[in-house]
This record gives structure tokens, sequence and C-alpha cells, in this order.
């Protein structure tokens, strides 16, 4: 039993290294913090709350890269190009 506990708990020590602030994953996206806060609470971005802290694994913040892909058609893209 104690190989298992001493397993499990490394485990978990490598997962919450690599969790993300907010204001770390904003920085990694090139976002400010207060538009990862909202992507939060609108839904699209999961995130966990551990001591009052909010943060993100950065599995989660790729998946929500990848679910807001635009095509080269779109008119955002088109926008930001210019005439």
């Amino acid at each position: 039993m104690p190989l298992d506990h001493a397993r499990s708990s490394s485990n978990a020590s490598v997962i919450v290294e690599g969790l993300l602030s907010v204001h770390e994953a904003a920085e990694r996206v090139g976002l400010k913090h207060l538009a990862l806060r909202r992507a939060i609470d609108r839904g699209e971005l999961t995130a966990s709350k551990l001591c009052g802290r909010v943060r993100i694994d950065p599995s989660e913040l790729r998946r929500w890269i990848e679910s807001n892909r635009v095509a080269p058609t779109d008119a955002t893209i088109v926008e930001e190009r210019g005439p």
C-alpha cells in the first residue's frame, strides 16, 4: 500500500507542476488575463480552482486554441489583412 500512495503522490506533483496561472496562460497565447477569465466564465476554457487559485492545464489551453481555429475565408481574417 505505501508504494501505491507514493506513486500516486509523485504523479499528482507532475500534474500540478504543469498547471498554469491565468496570467501565465494569457502570456503564452498573447492575450490579457481578463480575456482568459472571460473564456473560463463562458465555459469555453476549462480551468481548476485549487485553494482559491485558478489554474489551467496546458492541454486544455491547446484544446481551446484548436476549438477557435478559423478558416482562411473567415471575415475576421480578411479584416485583419485590410483592403
